[in-house]
């Protein structure tokens, strides 16, 4: 499976599966396909009773990944000489928080220096800055499908840290 196909997986694990039909997150977002939240990749708004087949839902997905997360992503890892084993989870939390949140500094220090334990608490918002990261159960589960996929890189992110 090459890294776009891993990548898809990921956001379908995240949103369980393709949505045909637009609903509310349990934050009160409308979604649908695959993890996409309150627009669609041309700006427009996603609508309660919207509906989409499969098809659209992959091609909206693909769309959004090739125009924000990839070319971000990618100028990133080259930049700053990250590993390709994270690369999947970078596009995932970009795709879902927004490229400009792994252009920070604290993230950056985090994966230049291979500090995972830091990223993931980065990441999931438990860090103790003035205004900390606010995240919902929902995205809390999302951050954690993505930080499961670089876990393994250093044994001190251990289960009861994510759980």
């Amino acid at each position: 499976m090459n890294s776009e196909d891993k990548i898809i997986e990921l956001l379908k694990k995240q949103s369980e599966g393709v949505k045909l039909e637009s609903f509310k997150d349990p934050d009160g977002l409308m979604c649908i396909g695959i993890n996409l939240v309150q627009y669609y990749p041309n700006g427009a708004i996603i609508r309660e009773h919207d509906t989409c087949t499969e098809q659209q839902a992959l091609d909206w997905t693909k769309k959004k990944l090739f125009k924000k997360v990839y070319p971000d992503v990618e100028d990133f890892c080259r930049r700053h000489r990250v590993r390709n084993e994270i690369y999947e989870s970078m596009c995932v939390f970009a795709y879902n928080e927004g490229s400009q949140c792994i252009k920070t500094v604290p993230f950056i220090v985090c994966l230049v220096n291979k500090r995972w334990y830091d990223l993931a608490r980065i990441m999931i918002g438990n860090i103790h800055y003035k205004d900390p990261f606010y995240y919902s159960e929902n995205q809390l589960r999302k951050r954690r499908i993505e930080i499961d996929n670089f876990k393994h890189l250093d044994e001190r992110i251990e289960h009861d840290f994510l759980s």
